[in-house]
Protein backbone atom coordinates (compact mmCIF):
# COMPACT_ATOMS: atom_id res chain seq x y z
CA UNK A 1 0.00 0.00 0.00
CA UNK A 2 1.16 3.49 -1.21
CA UNK A 3 1.17 5.94 1.68
CA UNK A 4 0.79 9.38 1.06
CA UNK A 5 2.16 11.29 3.12
CA UNK A 6 5.75 9.76 1.21
CA UNK A 7 4.86 11.40 -2.41
CA UNK A 8 4.18 14.71 -1.18
CA UNK A 9 8.06 15.52 -1.82
CA UNK A 10 7.72 14.17 -5.04
CA UNK A 11 4.15 15.70 -6.46
CA UNK A 12 6.21 19.09 -5.11
CA UNK A 13 8.92 18.74 -7.19
CA UNK A 14 6.63 17.30 -10.11
CA UNK A 15 4.49 20.88 -9.45
CA UNK A 16 7.65 23.17 -9.39
CA UNK A 17 8.85 22.10 -12.52
CA UNK A 18 5.77 21.72 -13.94
CA UNK A 19 4.66 25.66 -13.39
CA UNK A 20 8.64 26.93 -14.06
CA UNK A 21 8.72 29.19 -17.31
CA UNK A 22 10.30 27.97 -20.28
CA UNK A 23 13.55 29.98 -20.20
CA UNK A 24 13.93 32.62 -22.74
CA UNK A 25 16.12 32.61 -25.69
CA UNK A 26 18.86 35.42 -25.69
CA UNK A 27 18.90 37.40 -28.57
CA UNK A 28 22.16 37.12 -30.08
CA UNK A 29 23.01 40.70 -31.34
CA UNK A 30 25.29 40.08 -34.26
CA UNK A 31 22.85 37.45 -35.45
CA UNK A 32 19.92 40.80 -35.63
CA UNK A 33 22.41 42.64 -37.46
CA UNK A 34 22.95 40.37 -40.24
CA UNK A 35 19.40 39.00 -40.23
CA UNK A 36 17.76 42.70 -40.44
CA UNK A 37 20.46 43.95 -42.75
CA UNK A 38 20.04 40.79 -44.80
CA UNK A 39 15.88 40.74 -45.26
CA UNK A 40 15.17 44.17 -44.38
CA UNK A 41 12.32 43.89 -41.84
CA UNK A 42 11.44 45.00 -39.02
CA UNK A 43 13.73 45.02 -35.99
CA UNK A 44 11.01 43.26 -33.92
CA UNK A 45 10.41 40.63 -36.35
CA UNK A 46 13.99 39.65 -36.48
CA UNK A 47 14.39 39.67 -32.87
CA UNK A 48 10.94 37.45 -32.55
CA UNK A 49 12.22 34.94 -35.26
CA UNK A 50 15.72 34.42 -33.83
CA UNK A 51 14.20 33.58 -30.60
CA UNK A 52 12.08 30.95 -31.95
CA UNK A 53 14.53 29.44 -34.18
CA UNK A 54 17.41 29.47 -31.16
CA UNK A 55 19.61 32.22 -33.17
CA UNK A 56 19.61 30.03 -36.41
CA UNK A 57 19.69 32.90 -39.05
CA UNK A 58 19.40 30.37 -41.99
CA UNK A 59 15.85 29.23 -40.51
CA UNK A 60 14.34 32.54 -38.72
CA UNK A 61 15.18 34.02 -42.37
CA UNK A 62 13.18 31.03 -43.69
CA UNK A 63 10.15 31.49 -41.76
CA UNK A 64 10.23 35.26 -41.95
CA UNK A 65 10.01 35.36 -45.91
CA UNK A 66 7.03 32.25 -45.78
CA UNK A 67 5.21 34.43 -43.16
CA UNK A 68 5.75 37.79 -45.23
CA UNK A 69 4.65 36.10 -48.53
CA UNK A 70 1.56 34.86 -46.90
CA UNK A 71 0.55 38.47 -45.44
CA UNK A 72 1.59 40.13 -48.56
CA UNK A 73 -0.64 37.48 -50.70
CA UNK A 74 -3.41 38.73 -48.06
CA UNK A 75 -3.00 42.29 -48.26
CA UNK A 76 -2.30 42.66 -52.47
CA UNK A 77 -5.62 41.07 -52.33
CA UNK A 78 -7.33 43.97 -49.81
CA UNK A 79 -5.32 46.55 -51.97
CA UNK A 80 -5.57 45.46 -55.86
CA UNK A 81 -8.22 47.69 -57.03
CA UNK A 82 -6.64 50.77 -55.74
CA UNK A 83 -4.86 52.73 -58.24
CA UNK A 84 -1.23 52.47 -59.33
CA UNK A 85 0.22 55.87 -61.38
CA UNK A 86 3.33 55.75 -60.27
CA UNK A 87 6.84 53.40 -60.53
CA UNK A 88 9.18 52.64 -62.46
CA UNK A 89 10.66 51.20 -65.88
CA UNK A 90 13.75 49.36 -66.03
CA UNK A 91 16.03 48.03 -68.75
CA UNK A 92 18.81 45.35 -68.87
CA UNK A 93 20.33 44.56 -71.76
CA UNK A 94 22.59 41.42 -72.29
CA UNK A 95 25.02 40.39 -75.20
CA UNK A 96 22.09 40.50 -77.98
CA UNK A 97 19.00 40.72 -76.14
CA UNK A 98 16.62 43.29 -74.02
CA UNK A 99 14.53 43.35 -71.65
CA UNK A 100 12.02 46.19 -70.68
CA UNK A 101 9.86 45.91 -67.43
CA UNK A 102 7.16 48.33 -65.88
CA UNK A 103 6.70 48.14 -62.34
CA UNK A 104 3.50 50.63 -60.84
CA UNK A 105 2.54 51.17 -57.11
CA UNK A 106 0.43 53.86 -55.67
CA UNK A 107 2.68 56.82 -54.72
CA UNK A 108 6.35 58.13 -55.65
CA UNK A 109 7.24 57.79 -52.12
CA UNK A 110 7.40 53.72 -52.35
CA UNK A 111 9.01 54.48 -56.46
CA UNK A 112 11.78 55.63 -54.08
CA UNK A 113 11.67 53.40 -51.30
CA UNK A 114 14.89 51.27 -52.10
CA UNK A 115 12.91 47.66 -51.19
CA UNK A 116 10.97 48.90 -54.45
CA UNK A 117 13.62 49.56 -56.85
CA UNK A 118 15.33 45.79 -55.30
CA UNK A 119 12.58 44.41 -56.75
CA UNK A 120 11.96 45.56 -59.80
CA UNK A 121 15.76 44.82 -60.50
CA UNK A 122 14.94 41.19 -59.30
CA UNK A 123 11.64 40.97 -61.67
CA UNK A 124 13.72 42.88 -64.56
CA UNK A 125 16.71 39.93 -64.31
CA UNK A 126 13.98 37.50 -64.51
CA UNK A 127 11.78 38.28 -67.23
CA UNK A 128 15.27 38.45 -68.88
CA UNK A 129 15.96 34.76 -68.12
CA UNK A 130 12.65 33.55 -68.89
CA UNK A 131 12.73 35.30 -72.32
CA UNK A 132 16.30 34.25 -73.06
CA UNK A 133 15.40 30.66 -72.82
CA UNK A 134 14.17 30.09 -76.14
CA UNK A 135 14.43 31.38 -79.86
CA UNK A 136 12.17 34.33 -79.04
CA UNK A 137 12.61 37.34 -80.97
CA UNK A 138 10.11 39.75 -79.82
CA UNK A 139 7.58 39.68 -77.10
CA UNK A 140 5.31 42.19 -75.15
CA UNK A 141 3.97 40.45 -72.21
CA UNK A 142 1.17 41.86 -70.22
CA UNK A 143 0.90 41.46 -66.19
CA UNK A 144 -1.24 38.03 -65.96
CA UNK A 145 1.21 35.74 -67.72
CA UNK A 146 4.30 37.52 -66.17
CA UNK A 147 2.98 36.62 -62.59
CA UNK A 148 3.14 32.69 -63.25
CA UNK A 149 6.68 33.01 -64.65
CA UNK A 150 8.82 31.22 -62.42
CA UNK A 151 12.00 32.76 -59.81
CA UNK A 152 14.21 31.03 -57.86
CA UNK A 153 11.47 28.57 -56.87
CA UNK A 154 8.91 31.16 -56.73
CA UNK A 155 7.22 32.59 -59.29
CA UNK A 156 7.08 36.92 -59.90
CA UNK A 157 3.70 37.24 -58.67
CA UNK A 158 5.58 35.93 -55.27
CA UNK A 159 8.06 38.38 -55.23
CA UNK A 160 5.52 41.05 -55.92
CA UNK A 161 3.39 40.48 -52.84
CA UNK A 162 5.99 40.00 -50.84
CA UNK A 163 7.23 43.82 -51.60
CA UNK A 164 3.45 44.40 -50.95
CA UNK A 165 3.59 42.78 -47.40
CA UNK A 166 6.61 44.73 -46.80
CA UNK A 167 5.75 47.98 -48.14
CA UNK A 168 2.06 48.28 -47.88
CA UNK A 169 1.38 49.77 -50.97
CA UNK A 170 -0.60 47.97 -54.13
CA UNK A 171 2.21 46.93 -56.36
CA UNK A 172 2.46 45.56 -59.69
CA UNK A 173 4.38 44.10 -62.71
CA UNK A 174 2.17 45.84 -65.67
CA UNK A 175 3.92 44.36 -68.87
CA UNK A 176 7.22 43.62 -70.28
CA UNK A 177 9.04 43.71 -73.31
CA UNK A 178 11.64 41.95 -74.90
CA UNK A 179 14.21 42.37 -78.38
CA UNK A 180 16.80 39.93 -79.82
CA UNK A 181 19.13 40.82 -82.24
CA UNK A 182 20.53 38.39 -85.39
CA UNK A 183 23.79 38.64 -87.10
CA UNK A 184 22.57 41.39 -89.08
CA UNK A 185 21.14 43.47 -86.81
CA UNK A 186 22.28 45.83 -83.31
CA UNK A 187 20.04 46.63 -80.32
CA UNK A 188 20.27 50.45 -78.96
CA UNK A 189 18.43 51.49 -76.07
CA UNK A 190 17.51 55.05 -74.34
CA UNK A 191 15.63 55.34 -70.72
CA UNK A 192 14.30 58.53 -69.47
CA UNK A 193 14.17 59.46 -65.97
CA UNK A 194 12.01 61.93 -64.12
CA UNK A 195 15.31 62.86 -61.93
CA UNK A 196 18.94 61.46 -61.67
CA UNK A 197 19.51 58.93 -64.08
CA UNK A 198 19.74 55.24 -61.71
CA UNK A 199 21.55 52.61 -62.48
CA UNK A 200 21.14 49.30 -60.22
CA UNK A 201 23.04 46.13 -60.67
CA UNK A 202 23.58 47.41 -64.52
CA UNK A 203 20.10 47.99 -64.91
CA UNK A 204 18.91 51.35 -65.94
CA UNK A 205 15.85 53.01 -64.26
CA UNK A 206 13.54 55.78 -65.45
CA UNK A 207 9.75 56.60 -66.12
CA UNK A 208 10.74 55.86 -70.00
CA UNK A 209 12.51 53.34 -72.63
CA UNK A 210 12.73 52.41 -75.56
CA UNK A 211 14.57 49.77 -77.48
CA UNK A 212 15.48 49.92 -81.02
CA UNK A 213 16.43 47.13 -83.80
CA UNK A 214 18.80 48.27 -86.20
CA UNK A 215 19.89 46.97 -89.72
CA UNK A 216 23.83 47.44 -89.63
CA UNK A 217 25.88 49.69 -90.03
CA UNK A 218 25.94 50.33 -86.67
CA UNK A 219 25.90 53.99 -85.99
CA UNK A 220 25.27 54.38 -82.25
CA UNK A 221 24.50 58.18 -82.11
CA UNK A 222 21.79 57.79 -84.67
CA UNK A 223 20.01 54.81 -82.97
CA UNK A 224 20.15 56.80 -79.98
CA UNK A 225 18.75 59.70 -81.10
CA UNK A 226 15.34 57.37 -83.19
CA UNK A 227 15.11 55.93 -79.16
CA UNK A 228 14.92 59.45 -77.79
CA UNK A 229 11.93 60.18 -80.75
CA UNK A 230 10.36 56.73 -79.83
CA UNK A 231 10.00 57.95 -76.09
CA UNK A 232 8.77 61.23 -76.47
CA UNK A 233 6.63 60.72 -79.06
CA UNK A 234 5.09 57.44 -78.87
CA UNK A 235 5.19 55.56 -81.93
CA UNK A 236 2.49 52.88 -81.69
CA UNK A 237 3.75 50.78 -85.31
CA UNK A 238 6.85 51.03 -87.52
CA UNK A 239 4.98 51.50 -90.75
CA UNK A 240 6.66 50.49 -94.17
CA UNK A 241 10.60 51.54 -94.45
CA UNK A 242 9.63 52.25 -98.55
CA UNK A 243 6.48 53.63 -98.27
CA UNK A 244 6.23 57.15 -100.66
CA UNK A 245 6.55 60.27 -98.52
CA UNK A 246 3.09 61.89 -100.17
CA UNK A 247 1.37 59.02 -97.95
CA UNK A 248 1.98 60.90 -94.78
CA UNK A 249 0.52 63.78 -96.86
CA UNK A 250 -3.13 62.29 -98.01
CA UNK A 251 -3.11 60.97 -94.35
CA UNK A 252 -3.42 64.18 -92.68
CA UNK A 253 -6.45 64.87 -94.91
CA UNK A 254 -9.65 65.60 -93.25
CA UNK A 255 -13.14 65.91 -95.17
CA UNK A 256 -15.41 68.87 -93.87
CA UNK A 257 -19.10 69.02 -93.50
CA UNK A 258 -19.68 72.00 -96.09
CA UNK A 259 -23.29 72.67 -94.29
CA UNK A 260 -21.71 73.61 -91.11
CA UNK A 261 -19.65 76.40 -89.80
CA UNK A 262 -16.39 77.22 -87.52
CA UNK A 263 -15.99 73.64 -87.42
CA UNK A 264 -13.48 72.48 -84.83
CA UNK A 265 -10.17 71.11 -86.67
CA UNK A 266 -9.16 67.64 -85.84
CA UNK A 267 -6.02 67.30 -85.33
CA UNK A 268 -4.37 64.18 -86.79
CA UNK A 269 -1.68 62.38 -84.52
CA UNK A 270 0.16 60.01 -86.92
CA UNK A 271 0.97 56.36 -85.26
CA UNK A 272 3.81 55.45 -87.73
CA UNK A 273 6.99 55.31 -86.75
CA UNK A 274 8.41 55.86 -90.51
CA UNK A 275 5.92 58.67 -90.99
CA UNK A 276 6.38 60.52 -88.38
CA UNK A 277 8.04 63.97 -88.21
CA UNK A 278 11.62 62.99 -86.85
CA UNK A 279 12.14 65.14 -83.14
CA UNK A 280 15.31 66.16 -83.93
CA UNK A 281 14.64 67.28 -87.25
CA UNK A 282 10.90 68.46 -87.78
CA UNK A 283 11.99 68.96 -91.85
CA UNK A 284 12.15 65.56 -92.29
CA UNK A 285 10.10 62.11 -91.31
CA UNK A 286 11.94 59.51 -89.60
CA UNK A 287 11.66 57.79 -92.45
CA UNK A 288 13.59 60.27 -94.39
CA UNK A 289 15.90 60.61 -91.68
CA UNK A 290 17.13 57.57 -91.54
CA UNK A 291 17.56 56.79 -95.45
CA UNK A 292 19.84 59.93 -95.81
CA UNK A 293 21.87 58.73 -92.38
CA UNK A 294 21.99 54.88 -93.26
CA UNK A 295 20.68 52.48 -90.91
CA UNK A 296 17.22 50.95 -91.17
CA UNK A 297 15.12 50.09 -88.30
CA UNK A 298 13.66 46.92 -88.06
CA UNK A 299 11.69 46.94 -84.75
CA UNK A 300 11.20 48.31 -81.36
CA UNK A 301 9.74 48.87 -78.08
CA UNK A 302 8.79 51.22 -75.54
CA UNK A 303 7.39 51.55 -72.35
CA UNK A 304 6.09 54.57 -70.16
CA UNK A 305 5.52 53.85 -66.57
CA UNK A 306 1.45 54.69 -65.90
CA UNK A 307 0.82 55.25 -69.39
CA UNK A 308 -2.90 55.26 -70.16
CA UNK A 309 -3.23 52.14 -72.03
CA UNK A 310 -7.20 51.86 -72.21
CA UNK A 311 -8.99 48.89 -71.36
CA UNK A 312 -6.48 46.56 -70.18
Amino acid sequence: MVRWGRLTPVIRSVRRLCTQPEQEVIVDKAALSKLRKKTGFPMMKCKNALAQFNNDIKEAEKWMREMAQKEGWEKAGKLQNRPMSQGLVALLEVKSSCTLVEVNCETDFVARNEGFQELVVKLAQACHKNFTNGDLQKAVVAKEELNSLPADGKTLGDLVALTVGNLGENIALRRAAFLRNDQDTVISHFVHAAGPAMTKDGIKLGKFAAAVKLLVPNTEAIAQEVCQHIVGINPKEIGNWSAPVQDKKESKKKKQDPGVEDQPKEVYVEKRLFDQEFLLDSHKTVREYLQSNGPQVVDFVRLECGEDLGEE
